[in-house]
């Protein structure tokens, strides 16, 4: 297992270009959005596994035919779409040049049915980078990977905490007007003391806290809207969960072989790919790529087979 705590990311020139058309594209169809964080340097550099691109609500059927057209264009004819909520993780592979990208596109920035961020707050704290990326500004960015990793994850990376303490001192006005839109005057203060005493172990332990207060609060500015995205997943989650209907899962491979031979290439093509550090981040993004042949005749011996062939 060593070999796949080894494993780098390298984002080479095709995934800027890639990124880079796809982007474009947005624009030009008029989809607005924002990066939601790891943006510094993109779409020429990226320190991260994937880009997670915030669309505008409402705009993912056309979002979606341009991603496909990207991929198509740019030689990528095998992906794989996972939707959890309004997030879709569309993962891309060129299995001949073995070359993998993966793009995550949120309509919207929901949690468990509720709008953690409002679409139009992102866009009026966003702007151009050097690069011509919409990206966050910073106060909004600190915000969102203090909130998101609190509330997700119950955990704060090292870097995270250094960047959201720095950008806190440097303009804690702005800070805490934000804040206090999501989360009400005694939560704000509360988490405004901590970041002050620099005690981000402290904040996640009330991450479950923060959450409730962000919830109650959206219930009570947007009722109706709320109440129908908490249907909307927990309809979802039972489709998925209970009675595994595709239609809920949001994976629609096009391009697809059942092809045995086919497959056992791939698995070789995966297998060097990690042994040799490229592209691909870990076992689970293989399991990502793998779950595409396997989703349309329910094929999970062969996942089982893809873990153990790329550990031998």
């Amino acid at each position: 297992m060593q070999f796949a705590k080894d494993v780098q990311v390298e984002w080479i020139e095709r995934h800027a270009k890639v990124l880079s058309n796809l982007l474009s594209c947005f624009e030009e169809a008029g989809v607005r959005y924002v990066i939601l964080k790891n943006d510094a340097g993109l779409p020429y550099v990226n320190n991260a596994k994937d880009v997670d691109i915030v669309i505008e609500p409402g705009k993912y059927r056309i979002a979606e035919k341009i991603i496909r057209k990207c991929y198509k264009d740019n030689d990528i004819k095998y992906y794989n779409i996972n939707r959890f909520e309004r997030l879709r993780c569309w993962y891309g592979v060129d299995i001949d040049n073995r070359f993998a990208i993966h793009i995550d596109l949120l309509e919207g920035f929901l949690h468990k049915g509720f709008e953690m961020f409002p679409f139009e707050v992102l866009i009026n704290n966003s702007h151009k980078n050097e690069n011509g990326i919409n990206v966050l500004n910073d106060t909004m960015s600190a915000v969102v990977l203090l909130l998101h990793s609190a509330i997700c994850y119950h955990s704060i990376k090292i870097k995270y905490a250094k960047y959201i303490y720095e950008v806190y001192n440097t303009g804690k006005s702005s800070f805490e007007s934000i804040l206090y839109n999501i989360l009400g005057d005694s939560c704000t203060q509360e988490l405004m003391q901590l970041i002050e005493k620099n005690e981000f172990k402290e904040i996640e332990k009330i991450g479950n806290k923060l959450s409730k207060a962000s919830k109650f609060r959206l219930l009570l500015k947007r009722p109706l809207f709320s109440l129908y995205n908490l249907v909307d997943f927990l309809w979802e989650k039972t489709c998925r969960s209970v009675f595994n209907l595709e239609k809920y899962t949001g994976i629609s491979p096009d391009n697809l072989m059942i092809d045995y031979k086919r497959i056992i290439n791939l698995f070789q093509c995966m297998r060097q790919m990690v042994l040799e550090n490229l592209l691909l981040s870990s076992i689970l993004e293989i399991n990502s790529v793998f779950s595409m042949y396997a989703v349309q005749k329910h094929l999970s011996v062969y996942i089982i087979f893809a873990h153990v062939y790329c550990l031998i």
